[in-house]
């Protein structure tokens, strides 16, 4: 539950953009001030307690940039920079732009149907069970694969090897649109 509290607290200041860095320094100024304070009582000059002071605190820097980090999502910070910076150098060169915009639709389209032809022949190359063992028969007349439909049923009435046999045919159907018709 703390670790939902923490990521739901970073993920507000990173988007109010609110900076808790005027509120930073002044707690880190009090403590400064707190521990001079202390050093001037101990015998020191208030020169030498402030030195003193931001000697025992630490670097001031470091804690800035872990507080930062403490309290925002540095991820999506520098996320946020490289795209500004990419679309900055994008715009300054159009030419290489318009370059490397084609040739990345080029080959995400390309992969996209290498993919598809992929998936449809190796992966999933047949919506049936124990696909591996389908076989199709083929009958030749003159230059035209066909076959009856009186051979199929004597083929289907005598066949002793196949569990089923099933018949189809591959033909190109004309569908007129707008008065002409186009192969489908």
């Amino acid at each position: 539950m703390r670790t939902l509290r923490r990521l739901f607290a970073r993920t507000l200041s990173f988007i109010t953009g609110r900076g808790m860095d005027d509120q930073l320094s002044e707690e880190m100024e009090q403590h400064l001030a707190m521990q001079t304070e202390e050093n001037i009582r101990a015998g020191m000059t208030p020169g030498e307690a402030y030195r003193q002071a931001r000697l025992r605190f630490g670097a001031v820097e470091a804690i800035r940039e872990d507080y930062k980090a403490e309290g925002s999502l540095p991820f999506l910070e520098n996320l946020l920079f490289d795209i500004r910076f990419a679309l900055r150098v994008l715009r300054k060169s159009p030419a290489f732009t318009v370059v490397s915009v084609l040739t990345l639709t080029l080959a995400i389209g390309a992969n996209v149907v290498a993919f598809g032809v992929l998936n449809a022949l190796v992966l999933h190359p047949l919506a049936l069970p124990e696909g591996d063992r389908v076989y199709q028969v083929q009958t030749k007349r003159a230059d035209a694969i066909s076959i009856f439909y009186a051979n199929y049923a004597n083929i289907r009435d005598r066949n002793s090897t196949f569990s089923a046999l099933a018949i189809f045919r591959l033909a190109r159907i004309g569908i007129g649109v707008h008065g002409t018709a186009q192969p489908v």
